[in-house]
């Protein structure tokens, strides 16, 4: 099994350093949090490596070591405040939910939509010394302005549902508003 070396902070906010066996570095990782050590660095110790390593093969872990205190000062000093990420709980796992997901991907799709309609309108107004024909029929065609109006509205609708410090009613109506919207906007083109 291969075999970690570890930085990391105990409950006191001490410094401490040592090995752990694990499977994998999230194993390792997961060990120290079961340890209740803030992992600051973790490294695979090299198993093959030519280069002799001094420290004796560990069945589980050596037992961390604190780092050697300064010496006391002659004054009166509050001792430094623990660190914010020390006293926070463990992070879950950072995701982005599909709502922020389709804002991303309908912004870039309603920026694309964009410039082929300042492109090709520029093309439509002046002469320019070459034609693009593939712009000039996304230019022209209704689909793609039906795209352009739902990724408009779509943005809209979720900017506005945000505002409105969300809720599952109130993105329902939004949702059904702008679905109005574009219908009614298809029945007339």
């Amino acid at each position: 099994m291969p075999l970690f070396s570890y930085v990391a902070r105990n409950a006191q906010g001490e410094q401490v350093r040592g090995t752990v066996e694990a499977v994998s570095l999230q194993a390792a990782r997961s060990s120290l949090q079961e340890m209740d050590l803030l992992c600051e660095e973790l490294y695979e110790m090299p198993g093959n490596s030519p280069i002799p390593i001094d420290i004796p093969p560990l069945e589980t872990h050596t037992p961390p070591m604190p780092l050697p205190k300064p010496p006391p000062t002659m004054g009166f000093r509050r001792p430094a405040p623990l660190p914010e990420t020390l006293t926070e709980k463990p992070m879950a796992p950072l995701y982005f939910p599909l709502v922020d997901t389709l804002r991303f991907y309908a912004g870039w799709l309603f920026a694309w939509y964009f410039l082929i309609y300042v492109v090709g309108s520029y093309q439509e107004l002046k002469d320019l010394p070459f034609r693009i024909e593939i712009l000039e029929g996304l230019y022209l065609s209704p689909i793609v302005l039906s795209f352009t109006l739902g990724a408009f509205l779509y943005l809209l609708g979720s900017d506005i549902h945000r505002k409105l410090n969300r809720g599952v009613g109130k993105g329902l109506l939004l949702s059904i508003a702008g679905l109005a919207l574009f219908i009614v906007y298809r029945l007339n083109i």
